[in-house]
């Protein structure tokens, strides 16, 4: 396993760690985080869904 291929299982890793902590306070910062992280055309529709369900959630 090279170098990038650890880091994405690192990083997934600690995303996954993040979330089982305080789901329902870490869920929409970390999907804040991916709306700042991709360029706004990538995957709009299914972003905006995942952030209407977790403002209902609220």
């Amino acid at each position: 396993m090279n170098f990038s291929d650890k880091a994405k299982v690192f990083g997934f890793t600690q995303a996954v760690n993040y979330l089982e902590k305080n789901p329902e306070t870490n869920i929409p910062k970390l999907a804040a985080l991916v709306d700042n992280f991709l360029p706004k055309e990538e995957f709009a529709e299914q972003r905006k869904a995942v952030m209407s369900a977790i403002e209902k959630k609220r």
